[in-house]
């Protein structure tokens, strides 16, 4: 695994509670609504977090809204295999799995073909909210 800086960044975030988050910001303190069970966030293949993608066909999968938001300069851990240890915030702020067409080239991600990635397009978790210096209602 190894740790990068990405540098300013666009990403969407789909999700059901847009009205909600542009009015009070992203909480992880808040169960998502298919996680009323599930208090772990076992299911989450980065742990618990706040997700990501440059994909808006994947953000669009998980709510009716999608939202763009800029995601300030972060350290980053790269990995391309599920990753729910114990989440260090003191190396990294955010853990970026690789979908196959997307990878990190000089700090930022360029879009090619990737068929070893093990999603098909990529994710991107938070767990600092403060991280996210900007959030719009992207329209679709």
């Amino acid at each position: 695994m190894t740790i990068y800086i990405f540098d300013e960044f666009y990403y969407f975030h789909g999700t059901d509670a847009a009205e909600s988050i542009l009015k009070y910001g992203f909480s992880l303190n808040v169960p998502q609504k298919h996680d009323t069970f599930d208090t772990t966030w076992k299911r989450y293949m980065l742990g618990r977090g706040i997700y990501f993608t440059t994909s808006l066909r994947k953000a669009k999968k998980f709510g009716r809204q999608v939202l763009r938001c800029k995601i300030g300069k972060i350290r980053v851990l790269y990995t391309n295999r599920e990753f729910r240890d114990k989440f260090d915030e003191n190396k990294y702020d955010a853990i970026y799995c690789p979908g196959k067409f997307s990878r990190i080239k000089n700090n930022t991600i360029d879009y090619t073909y990737d068929e070893t990635a093990l999603l098909s397009n990529d994710e991107l978790m938070i767990k600092n909210p403060s991280l996210i210096t900007e959030v719009l209602l992207f329209s679709t």
